[in-house]
Formats: structure tokens, sequence, C-alpha cells
């Protein structure tokens, strides 16, 4: 069906947001567009959804386009396009949500150009979903997406799938459609339930059952005659049994008859695959192996991506901490100036050092304490007036260890010289502590991996300790001294 443009819409070569070239124009909507587009400061390529309110009916459109941004940024998943960027509806703007671009074609095109598909890929098909809607209901609050159907699944050259328009989400959080609200959906997939206005993470895998109807046939669900309520599809399939009585659960008009939860209709499916292999003699175990093989490789590239994101996570984590290095200067000096660690860092250096302390001068704990001790055992016993001696001496303790830790935070400063010098200085800049030749200076790294890195030593004979430098902080060293020193 032709959709067709919205008016005062950009075009490709048009800038959004200062940031985002736009490519093409992948569908187009009565509310709004969705566009191919480059990320200008990144090189990436994007997919903007963009909602515009003038040509908005109602505010449940806008609702629910801010739900699903609010939604996407706080979801992590190797087959859910990752959450880039939210430019809010204004007065006389469009409302842009932007996500990385997931590549290949949605199923209903791959239809078009195929035809029906064969078992085995929609098996592996439904089981990348499955794991995508095993991961949604695992959230606290769980998230309902809705909107599975042929549409929304992006199919790439290697067999993967993706997930996208999250238009229709809900979560546990948002309140329930009521009567009179738009239905959030598309009729032939959608659930019962979602018609009446409800729906839980069971409602997607009635979705995903249709889904597998429509991809096992060629056909739209409602192209397809009833019986019982469900499409009689069992006749227009070349499929196996076991598999065929997997997607007549998926689609039980009534929730509670359908599969408890996603993993639960994986692990069937799986049977079902197993038991058509066993049941089946002419059945083609070649093609059966491959499909589970290509399933076992899915699974285990799908664990290597949310290592990779874990991983990808926690330095952009580190990376966000403050910076303690700082670089200024030309090529004839430059100078590295290492900020001192937070006060309570100090403290919590210093605590083994007071313990320690309290424990190689016993002397200065009787003497403290014998006066609290004298005093209050006359009053209140002698267990009272230990115990009070014990607090005072701590409390003196962590004095002495707050005073220390003070007056250890001082910037550090590194001068490097063009022509093969070097100055540390402690404190204050003007008075160098030590000075020699690039050659003799060694900047020590004791954990090769940035992500557990404590601190360096900065060293000539003495041992400057630099305490708790983040990964930006090794990046900024390593390029202020650009080749000039010994980095081991």
């Amino acid at each position: 069906m032709y959709d067709p443009p919205v008016p005062n819409a950009p075009g490709p070569g048009d800038c959004v947001a200062d940031r985002y070239e736009i490519l093409r124009v992948i569908g187009r909507g009565g509310f709004g567009t969705t566009f191919a587009a480059r990320d200008l400061r990144t090189g990436d390529h994007v997919a903007i959804k963009q909602l515009d309110l003038r040509h908005v009916d109602d505010w449940k459109s806008v609702e629910l386009f801010e739900r699903e941004a609010a939604v996407l940024e706080r979801l992590d998943h190797p087959r859910i396009p990752n959450y880039v960027d939210f430019v809010p509806i204004e007065a006389e703007s469009a409302g842009l949500l932007i996500q990385e671009l997931a590549p290949g074609r949605p199923l209903d095109r791959v239809l078009d150009e195929e035809g029906r598909l064969e078992e085995d890929r929609v098996i592996a098909i439904a089981d990348q979903v499955l794991q995508i809607l095993a991961y949604l209901g695992s959230l606290h609050p769980p998230v309902v997406h809705r909107d599975i159907k042929p549409a929304n699944l992006i199919l790439d050259d290697r067999g993967e799938v993706r997930l996208v328009d999250f238009g229709a989400v809900k979560d546990a959080a948002a309140r329930a459609s009521t009567i009179g609200s738009t239905v959030a959906g598309t009729f032939g997939y959608m659930a019962p339930e979602i018609v009446r206005g409800s729906g839980e993470p069971r409602s997607d895998l009635y979705a995903l059952g249709m889904t597998m109807i429509s991809l096992l046939t060629g056909l739209a669900p409602t192209d397809l005659p009833s019986k019982r309520l469900k499409p009689d599809f069992r006749g227009r399939v070349h499929c196996s049994v076991a598999v065929l009585d997997v997607i007549d659960r998926l689609i039980e008009p009534v929730p509670d008859d359908r599969y408890a939860d996603a993993k639960a209709a994986r692990e069937a499916l799986a049977d079902a695959v197993a038991a058509s292999a066993l049941a089946d003699p002419g059945a083609d175990l070649g093609a059966l192996v491959a499909a589970q093989e290509r399933q076992r490789r899915l699974a285990q590239e799908q664990r290597e991506a949310l290592a990779r994101r874990e991983r990808d996570a926690k330095a952009a984590k580190l990376a966000q901490r403050p910076r303690r290095v700082s670089v200024s200067g030309g090529a004839e000096q430059t100078r590295i100036t290492f900020a001192p660690i937070f006060l309570s860092d100090a403290l919590l250096e210093q605590l083994p050092w007071g313990m320690g302390f309290a424990f190689v001068n016993p002397g200065v704990f009787i003497i403290t304490g014998l006066s609290f001790l004298f005093i209050l055992a006359l009053d209140f016993g002698v267990g009272v007036g230990i115990v009070a001696a014990i607090l005072s001496w701590a409390m003196i303790l962590f004095g002495l260890n707050v005073l220390y830790a003070q007056l250890r935070r001082r910037p550090r400063y590194l001068d490097l010289t063009a022509d093969g010098h070097f100055a540390l200085h402690s404190g204050d800049p003007r008075k160098a502590e030590l000075i020699g030749r690039v050659q003799n200076l060694r900047v020590s790294i004791p954990e090769p991996d940035p992500s557990k890195l404590s601190h360096i030593d900065i060293s000539c004979g003495h041992s400057e300790r630099v305490d708790r430098l983040s990964a930006a902080d090794l990046t900024t060293l390593r390029e202020a001294l650009n080749g000039r020193c010994h980095l081991r």
C-alpha cells in the first residue's frame, strides 16, 4: 500500500538535530516517518523515528512515543538495536527517537521476495525471538512488546534476527489502556487480551505463534479460515506434527492455556525438533543437525555478544570517572598534572597503616585510655571504663588518619622536555624532587588490564605513587609520554 509522504518531513541529504544526515526513508505512518541516517559525529548508521505533533490526532500517540524511548533506553540485548538518543517533542519541532540501524530485511519483505519459509528457518527464527522475549520477561517490571509480527523482525544475511519498533511497548509501570484509547498492535497478530485493553508477556507468545504461521504459509493470519477462534493452518504447511502442536499452544485464545513464559516455550520447541527427528524415519537428519548446529552457534554468538557488551559497558563506566590526569604545555615542554585523590579514598588507603599503628604502639593505647579508665571505673565499673578507653583511642586514631590523609592530598607534576629531561614535583610545581634524563624515568603499570588498574608508579631511583587512575587517565598519560619515556 502506498503511504504518502508527510508534509515538511526531512529528505535524503537533510540534517536533523544538528547531527544526523538523512540517507533514505525506511517507512512511513500516519503521524511520522522512519529514516535511515548517518551520525555525523561517529559515522555510525542509525534509524530515526520521527513523530510530528502537527500530524498527531490525540495524545495517546505522543504517550506511546515517549514510552518507547524510555523503555528502549534501559534495554540491553544483542538482538535489540541499541538506543542512541531521544529528542523530545516541542511546540514547533518533531520528536526524534534514534536507534542503532538493524542490518538486513524485515521478514514481510523476505516473504514477498522468497515466498513462504521452510520449517528449519522458521524454527531458527522463532528460537531467537524466544530468547528476546525471555530477556524482556526477566526485567523488573517485565516489558511487553505488543507488536510482534514479520514487519518488526529484521533478518540479516547470517540468519540472525533483531526485534524493532517498540512503539506499542508496555511495561508494568505504564497505565493499562482504557476504553476509547488507541489499541496498540496489529490485528491478526494481536492476542485477544490486547484487543480488550490489557497485555502480559504471554501476549507476545501469541503474536510469535501467529508470526510462525505467516512465515510457514506465506499468508497473513487474517487471510486464513478460522476454527475455534484460531486460524486453521495445519493443512497449508509442510511441518512436523510436534512443531505444529507447539504453535497451536502458542496461539491459544486464553493466556493461561499458553506456555507459562518464553523460556518454557523455547524448551518445548527444542523438544519438538528432537522428537521430529526421532519419529520421522524419512526426515532429512542432515538438515535437522545443521539447524540445531546453527542454533547452538547463534546461542554461542549471543553469549559472546553479551560478554562484549558487559566489557564495553564497564569500560564506558570507567571512562566516565572524573579525570585525574591533565596535560598542558607544548612541543618544548609538557607538564602532566596528577590531581590528588579524594579524602575518602585517602582515608581508606591509610586504614591499614592506622590499624598497624594501633597494634605496634600498645603504650600509646594504654597511656591514652588510663585516665578514662580510672575516672569511669569509679562510677560505672571497670567494663565501662575499658569500652570508653577503646572508643577514645579509636577517635584519636581516626583524627590522626584524617590529618595524615589531608597532608598527603597534594597534586603531583611531571615535566618532560624536548631535549630528553624530566622533573618530578610533589605539592609545589616550582620545586623539583627528582630531576634526570628521560631514559632513566620509568612508569610502571602493575596491571595490564586497564579496567582493573588501581595505581601506577613513576620512579627514578625513588618511588612516587599515583593512585587509582582510570582507563581514560591511562590513555591521556600514554599520549602525553608519546615515546619519550620507558613505559612498562
